[in-house]
């Protein structure tokens, strides 16, 4: 903390910045999903903008319920033995509040969680129908021929694996897995190439 340098602050608070890295397009490899989907990496190494920024938020709000606390602790446990008067404070109500805003967040992360997975199985579905409107168009719109012909056999093939691939591409975790889905589809050169 020795090197910390008070004037790049507003560098480091600096949201559009961070914004853009946020934002930016990336190319997942299996590595970086592996990483991503172990959610470990981001509770032991939190990304230290994110971590400052969030303990600068967080400090009044933090300090006035200690300072809060500690008052409540010492009359209970210094002032109520001499003789003061104690609280009664009904809990019960509190315990109810806290419950029901607890519910309402539990609700909206299931919805949104629900709605994720909504977008991808619609996005899924486009796969699925986009990998069956090509041949089809294909066919429909190359002239017969024996050229077209050994394209249009290429096409199907290919086509019909696309979507298999995709699945092991996404969901395991080596691309040998993406030959396996698809194999029973492509040719022995094609399932090398993939490969």
């Amino acid at each position: 903390m020795a090197d910390f340098n008070v004037r790049a602050l507003p560098r480091i608070l600096d949201a559009s910045a961070h914004h853009k890295r946020l934002y930016s397009e990336k190319v997942y490899s299996f590595d970086d999903w592996n990483k991503h989907r172990h959610a470990a990496w981001r509770h032991l190494r939190p990304e230290p903008v994110v971590f400052l920024r969030a303990i600068i938020t967080l400090a009044y709000p933090l300090c006035a319920v200690l300072i809060s606390s500690l008052i409540v602790v010492l009359y209970h446990v210094y002032a109520v033995p001499k003789g003061a008067p104690g609280a009664t404070v009904h809990l019960s109500s509190a315990f109810g509040m806290t419950t029901f805003a607890l519910s309402l967040l539990l609700v909206f992360k299931t919805n949104s969680s629900y709605a994720r997975w909504w977008e991808g199985r619609i996005i899924w579905g486009q796969v699925v129908n986009f990998a069956r409107n090509l041949p089809r168009q294909f066919l429909c719109w190359v002239p017969p021929g024996p050229e077209s012909e050994v394209l249009g056999r290429s096409l199907l093939r290919w086509t019909a694996a696309a979507p298999n691939i995709l699945r092991g591409h996404i969901i395991e975790k080596s691309a040998g897995r993406c030959v396996c889905n698809a194999a029973h589809v492509l040719l022995p050169h094609e399932q090398a190439w993939l490969a």
